[in-house]
């Protein structure tokens, strides 16, 4: 008699992570931030909606993106951040993206900026060019070194805020996409 082949074990099918809509929306954030800047590889990470609304300004934040959620009918849980920062010896960089789906960049500014500077005086907010890019430059306070100015730049539903040094700005906005 033939001995009957020994049944091969059948692996049960992979249980599949249901990803957040945030989850989902800070990957897709993260492919557009920048890898490396000016020759320097930038540490990267992104944040959910949870991560964003867990943090010490999160009663203003909250209040903010519930308002601009039902302004522009989307879910506020939709929010998410992603960037990417290095330090060397003489240079520093800082690019982070935010992104609230069906929102316009330009509208998220305000709670992007109180989230990352704190409160700012809108009088230390002016336009700028660079890289050929128009951004809006906000200042922290009037004494605000490099570490504490920040460079926005929205493209359609993203808006890039970078902070860095004057030769890493110039090659961080030049190298920002909105796909």
């Amino acid at each position: 008699p033939t001995a009957a082949p020994a049944a091969e074990p059948t692996e049960e099918p992979a249980a599949t992570a249901t990803l957040s809509p945030s989850a989902v929306n800070a990957a897709g954030l993260l492919a557009l931030v920048p890898t490396e800047v000016a020759g320097v590889s930038l540490a990267l990470s992104t944040f959910e909606a949870t991560d964003v609304l867990a943090g010490g300004e999160s009663d203003a934040l909250l209040l903010q993106l519930s308002d601009l959620a039902l302004e522009y009918d989307t879910e506020r849980d939709r929010v998410a951040i992603a960037g990417g920062g290095a330090v060397g010896e003489a240079s520093f960089i800082s690019v982070i993206g935010a992104r609230l789906p069906g929102v316009p960049a330009e509208a998220l500014q305000a709670s992007f900026v109180s989230l990352v500077l704190g409160p700012t005086d809108p009088a230390l907010t002016a336009a700028d060019t660079v890289a050929g890019q128009d951004v809006t430059v906000v200042r922290a306070n009037a004494e605000a070194g490099p570490e504490d100015t920040a460079y926005l730049l929205p493209m359609g539903e993203v808006l890039w805020l970078v902070i860095g040094d004057a030769g890493s700005l110039e090659a961080a906005i030049g190298a920002l996409t909105a796909e």
